[in-house]
């Protein structure tokens, strides 16, 4: 008789098990269909309202993401937050940050242009625990200059 696969009862591994579309509306937009006034749904399609470019927003698992995805996550970071870094007590250190950014586990929101497909913003997510209690938390958000402020 084959094994029976046990119910994850540990809430990291019931958050790591989703899928992305059960990811977003269990924690990205829970209550999607109660949002107060002002709140949008999830979406993967966004007008900047200034400019009125076009991007796509979508929601990604680390061991999906591209290897060019990835590279210009890497690069966006290195162009807004390097001199951060090397001003910082740890200093910076392309290798462990490479490998900080394929942790098990994370996923990234991606924000790209919709007519070049360019990488203009992330943010990467992970379940984890904070004082005890099981969160999502929010490790890094790089926006190009043109989606800051």
């Amino acid at each position: 008789m084959p094994k029976r696969q046990r119910t994850p009862t540990n809430p990291l591994e019931v958050a790591n098990r989703k899928t992305d579309e059960e990811f977003i509306t269990d924690y990205l937009q829970p209550g999607a269909g109660n949002l107060p006034p002002g709140v949008q749904p999830w979406t993967t399609a966004w007008t900047h309202p200034k400019t009125g470019t076009e991007y796509t927003v979508s929601l990604v698992r680390v061991e999906s993401l591209s290897e060019p995805d990835f590279r210009a996550c890497f690069q966006l970071i290195e162009q807004t937050s390097r001199a951060d870094y090397e001003n910082s007590t740890a200093g910076w250190n392309a290798k462990k940050k490479a490998i900080e950014m394929k942790s098990p586990g994370l996923r990234y929101i991606l924000v790209k242009r919709k007519d070049t497909a360019a990488l203009e913003g992330f943010t990467s997510l992970m379940p984890t625990y904070e004082e005890g209690q099981p969160v999502i938390y929010c490790y890094e958000i790089h926006l190009q200059p043109s989606l800051q402020g």
